[in-house]
């Protein structure tokens, strides 16, 4: 004789089976515990305590990341802002002419350097004369 019929059963069994891998689940979590202690309100404790600490940790992590993003794109618009600031000056600069050429005097003053090399040459040996030229000329003493 059968107290419950093959539907109610299947249904306890399934039941029963999926309590088992739960338990089964914190056992290998939980080295200390045996499979006797664990009962549903153990099992529902440790979700919200678990949960709540995670959380907590959690949030001040996202809002850890939340800033870290803000200062990103603060940085990011103002990158753009100076690439654009420099790409139209570059535009600018582009636009406009080179400058004129210049010119270099040649005939500037001096004469006075190749005046003494002359004399030092024209008067090879004689120092004297040279080192009194440099006093005169240069302002040496």
């Amino acid at each position: 004789m059968k107290w419950l019929n093959d539907e109610k059963y299947d249904a306890l069994k399934a039941k029963a089976d999926n309590y088992d891998t739960v338990v089964s689940a914190v056992l290998a979590n939980n080295v200390g515990l045996t499979a006797e202690e664990v009962t549903p309100s153990v099992i529902t404790e440790a979700l919200n305590a678990s949960g709540t600490e995670d959380n907590s940790e959690l949030q001040s992590q996202l809002a850890a990341a939340e800033e870290r993003a803000e200062t990103a794109e603060k940085q990011v618009s103002q990158l753009t802002s100076e690439v654009e600031t420099l790409t139209s000056e570059n535009a600018n600069l582009k636009k406009t002419p080179a400058a004129g050429t210049s010119t270099v005097n040649i005939n500037s003053d001096t004469t006075e350097v190749y005046d003494i090399v002359k004399f030092a040459n024209e008067n090879k040996g004689d120092t004297t004369a040279i080192m009194n030229e440099l006093r005169e000329k240069e302002g040496y003493k």
